[in-house]
């Protein structure tokens, strides 16, 4: 029972022993430490797939930046889609910002029509990095159990940390190579969120600047064995989110972008694989509660959490935040409430007054008003008793 547990759910520690991992102890604060994991993982080969996309307004024939689609391989054998989003209009560029997809989404779809939304109406450069996928070794005569079982062991070495790390890796290559700001805002939907203040000290080692987090829904702020209640929250989790399927789906239908929509879940057979038993263990192990203490006291963070969602954890993720200064704001939806419009709306909304307010302190990060960034919107339109559609 307990070697089935461990497999379930493993400790962080052990998820990161997995991988060599050598872990460091950081000061963040004065007086005040947290464990990083460092991973013996680089950039193999950076491979550009196809011509750079046009984009264009939707509804229109307007340009509004291009797209750049890449295949970064890793020395570690996994290999992660990426793509740069570079606005036509430059001169409000001020940040980059930085997303990872959720878990068992992949590139196209959800994800990748936020990114062309935020870019169109930040304009700020944003950079969309995928998940895992896990090649086989053997070559296409190896027959179909024995690339499983590699890719199976090649499952064992993900972890959260481990997708922080190489997203940081490949947003220093793209910032790089295609001139972009090296200030990040931090943006996340579920898995995107949970792995995303465990960024921060890979991203300053980097000599990039994360300056806003804006994260939406995070899950499982701790392992999932800690807790008994998650025996049944655990076959919760999709009898609440099923309801949620018809609103999403006629929201995104509203906003012509139902046809879209329908690649969100469309992941190859190796990034399925990889999805099931490497990044589900890596969730359910609460790694990603052990990330928000790497995040310097002061840091500006923005939590939104869906109060349906039995696997939310919300109120272990304030704990976890506390430190920081964070704002955050409660819906009344299930966790797929996440691909409402509402949600890139707001997200927009909030990284448009963050470059106002930027301007406005003389590009000095220090001396933003937080509270005209996000306080000021959560309080007017997104109070914690409405439910999603009545703001979608």
């Amino acid at each position: 029972m307990r070697n089935m547990l461990d497999m379930i759910a493993p400790r962080p520690e052990e998820l990161w022993e997995r991988s060599a991992s050598e872990i460091q102890t950081r000061e963040i604060d004065e007086g005040r430490t947290a464990n990083v994991a460092y991973f013996n993982s680089k950039l193999d080969k950076p491979e550009l797939v196809g011509n750079r996309k046009e984009l264009v307004a939707l509804g229109g024939d307007a340009l509004t930046g291009w797209r750049h689609s890449y295949e970064m391989h890793m020395t570690k054998g996994i290999t992660r889609e990426a793509a740069a989003y570079i606005p036509h209009d430059i001169e409000r560029m001020v940040a980059t910002i930085h997303m990872d997809t959720p878990w068992f989404t992949g590139m196209e779809g959800h994800m990748d029509a936020v990114a062309e939304y935020l870019m169109e109406v930040t304009g700020q450069a944003v950079v969309l990095v995928g998940p895992e996928r896990l090649k086989d070794m053997n070559g296409d005569d190896a027959s179909t159990v024995t690339k499983l079982f590699h890719q199976a062991v090649g499952s064992s070495e993900v972890s959260l940390a481990l997708a922080a790390q190489d997203s940081v890796t490949i947003v220093d290559f793209l910032v790089q190579k295609h001139g972009l700001p090296r200030q990040l805002i931090e943006v996340g939907p579920s898995r995107g969120a949970m792995l995303a203040p465990g960024k921060h000290q890979h991203a300053l080692d980097s000599e990039l600047q994360p300056v806003y987090y804006d994260l939406s829904d995070p899950c499982i702020a701790e392992n999932i064995r800690d807790d008994w209640r998650n025996i049944y929250r655990l076959p919760m989790f999709p009898i609440r989110e099923a309801p949620q399927l018809v609103p999403v789906a006629l929201d995104a239908i509203r906003r012509r972008r139902i046809h879209r929509e329908m690649a969100t879940f469309a992941l190859p057979k190796d990034g399925i694989t990889a999805a099931l038993l490497g990044t589900g263990p890596a969730i359910f192990s609460g790694e990603a509660g052990e990330f928000p203490a790497q995040l310097p006291a002061g840091t500006p963070v923005h939590l939104l959490n869906l109060s349906r969602n039995p696997l939310g954890h919300n109120d272990l993720w304030h704990e976890k935040y506390d430190h920081t200064l964070y704002a955050s704001v409660s819906l009344d939806t299930a966790h797929f409430g996440l691909g409402y419009g509402s949600i890139e709306e707001h997200i927009a909304r909030r990284i448009n007054r963050w470059v106002n307010e930027y301007f406005t302190a003389s590009e000095d990060v220090a001396k933003i008003n937080y509270k005209r960034v996000h306080l000021t919107d959560d309080d007017a339109q997104l109070g914690p008793d409405e439910h999603m559609p009545d703001v979608a």
